[in-house]
């Protein structure tokens, strides 16, 4: 037995299609999709990126004392 919503999400969620999704991660990432936005972007991305990994280094370091 399913419920099925009469409201418009719920109706949208009963026509999406199941696909059986299998990334690949194999395969080389395109820096065609990084470079779009041009170097400054990356830079910037890279850099919220370190300082996010920075402060998750020192809160588990703090969980671990």
């Amino acid at each position: 037995m399913s419920f099925h919503s009469e409201r418009v999400v719920g109706e949208m969620y009963d026509k999406v299609d199941r696909v059986n999704f299998k990334p690949e991660y194999r395969e080389s990432f395109d820096s065609r999709i990084l470079m779009a936005f041009g170097s400054d972007f990356l830079n910037d991305v890279l850099e919220a990126i370190r300082q996010l990994k920075q402060e998750y280094d020192e809160d588990i370091r703090r969980v671990m004392d």
